[in-house]
């Protein structure tokens, strides 16, 4: 009896439902449309790299450790030499550490080909490129069926992300995106080891998230709250605290408690999740959370500034917004989202899906 009431006080405590919350974001994101579960893709046997992106590199060295080929084009002759030094070194201090053979690298090293010329590219099963242009059009006409994603991301393109973490990938999709090219991409990320989240347009919600949340911080501390209180604040809620450029015109000392540091800092990141949710850049409220945990660093245990704002209310939420809005109105004025679902009655957990 003992143990089942100390099991039914830890499941009611916050680092439980944080972590549950956590959990259930993974499930949903795993959770694929119909239309794409229902398609068989056939696996990724060469893949096709195009441009400099910065996550071209670890991209080439994961799909190797998979046994797929790779073919990385760049017209750059010293970028192509940077790129493939980055790959041998990376091989290099996995073989030190015992987790990659010698035999494993140099067969790894053979299936890879760097070319000059990105029209030299055929018989890729999947392209992932940064080109526009003339470019691009040569790569449409050389591999018109091969599936096409875009490093970062275009306008009426498949996007494609890989988090800080090279653990999760944002995916996102066109109106119309035909779902053989879709099952494609998520099996290819799943090969890798890669948590693929799908989105709408852009796959930019880690970067908007946390873009968010950094400037107000940055904020914060141009209004005079010492950067000691700032790390303090982030520190026992399990994050780091970002770089923050000095104010240009510092204010006088301010005090502020560490709590309303984290709501400001929370809220803010919940204000630009809103307006992603609203603009059908995110699914769902729990795919911007999976992104900031899996991809970018938020503490799993703290379930995400979605799951925050959801367990506050929505009218909380816009409570707090208005207030410091008056403080930056461009920053912490709420998303016109939020009043329309407060006078709907509705709440975060119907975005859910």
């Amino acid at each position: 009896a003992l143990e089942a009431v100390a099991r039914e006080d830890l499941e009611d405590s916050e680092e439980s439902q944080d972590l549950i919350a956590a959990a259930l974001a993974e499930r949903r994101a795993a959770a694929l449309p119909p239309v794409v579960a229902a398609v068989r893709p056939k696996a990724v046997a060469r893949l096709g790299l195009v441009g400099s992106a910065p996550q071209m590199a670890p991209l080439a060295l994961m799909a190797l450790a998979q046994g797929m080929k790779v073919a990385w084009a760049d017209p750059d002759e010293a970028r192509r030499a940077a790129s493939l030094q980055w790959i041998a070194a990376r091989q290099e201090a996995e073989l030190k550490a015992g987790r990659l053979a010698a035999a494993q690298r140099d067969a790894d090293q053979a299936r890879l080909s760097a070319l000059a010329d990105p029209a030299a590219l055929t018989g890729c099963d999947l392209l992932i490129h940064d080109a526009a242009g003339d470019v691009l059009s040569r790569l449409v006409r050389a591999m018109p069926a091969a599936p096409q994603l875009v490093a970062g991301g275009a306008e009426g393109a498949m996007g494609l992300s890989l988090a800080p973490s090279a653990r999760l990938a944002e995916l996102s999709l066109p109106a119309g995106a035909a779902p053989p090219q879709v099952a494609v991409a998520v099996q290819f990320l799943r090969r890798l080891g890669l948590v693929p989240v799908l989105e709408g347009k852009m796959p930019v919600l880690g970067r908007r998230s946390m873009a968010a949340g950094r400037a107000a911080l940055a904020r914060l501390l141009a209004m005079g709250v010492p950067r000691r209180v700032l790390a303090a604040a982030l520190d026992g809620f399990g994050q780091a605290l970002p770089d923050l450029p000095d104010p240009a015109e510092p204010a006088p000392m301010r005090s502020m408690a560490e709590e309303e540091v984290l709501r400001r800092w929370l809220g803010a990141m919940a204000n630009e999740g809103l307006w992603l949710l609203d603009a059908r850049v995110a699914l769902r409220p729990s795919d911007i959370d999976l992104v900031l945990v899996a991809g970018f660093g938020f503490p799993r245990w703290r379930g995400g500034p979605m799951h925050h704002a959801a367990r506050r209310g929505l009218m909380v939420l816009r409570r707090d917004l208005r207030a410091w809005a008056e403080d930056d109105a461009a920053l912490w004025t709420p998303q016109p989202l939020i009043d329309r679902m407060i006078a709907e009655g509705r709440r975060l957990a119907d975005l859910q899906g």
